[in-house]
């Protein structure tokens, strides 16, 4: 069985997703920068290793039988660049949001991510938004394929909401501006 590396920012809950462990005829192997990336030290197991440990690529990805590197944001994507290049393994980018734009973002970062576009074999925004963000900055829009998130709505059955005084919303989201929450 062949395995996938994912590179992600942290180890934690909401980053250690089924999506990542249930790919079909795949293992995979989760990848944090180091062990202070860890947020959730019970969610440290064998599949579990720490990049900055990789001292030579080539062996671990024959020890490990990676035939795919997945990173999780365009930051990350910029840090396999030098693995895939050692390995000539593909390298795929998610794409999710900050990475896609210049908010925040270190000087030099577009230039980074023109050379991930240029070396990287595919990437996956969650949304046209972002892909169309992508394409503007030089990404060739052949690379791009949008991989939307969310939720399998046929696990849930439909209920027809209770009609009262008042109604409830629900939001999921991080309460910052950016996320247009409370306006």
């Amino acid at each position: 069985m062949h395995t996938v590396m994912h590179l992600n920012l942290r180890v934690d809950p909401t980053q250690y997703i089924s999506q990542i462990r249930e790919v079909p005829d795949y293992d995979y192997i989760h990848m944090v920068r180091q062990p202070k990336y860890m947020i959730d030290l019970s969610l440290l197991n064998e599949k579990v290793h720490y990049l900055n440990e990789v001292f030579s690529p080539k062996e671990y990805v024959k020890r490990n039988n990676i035939s795919l590197l997945h990173a999780h944001h365009g930051q990350l994507g910029m840090l396999l660049l030098p693995f895939k290049e050692e390995t000539n393994l593909p390298l795929v980018t998610s794409i999710r949001g900050r990475d896609a734009t210049l908010a925040n973002q270190p000087i030099g970062y577009l230039d980074n991510m023109r050379m991930l576009f240029d070396r990287g074999d595919r990437f996956f925004p969650v949304c046209q938004y972002l892909a169309d963000r992508l394409i503007a900055w030089g990404c060739p829009s052949e690379k791009i394929r949008v991989l939307y998130g969310g939720v399998d709505l046929d696990e849930f059955k439909y209920r027809a909401p209770h009609k009262g005084d008042t109604q409830n919303i629900l939001s999921i989201g991080r309460l910052v501006e950016k996320k247009d929450i409370i306006s």
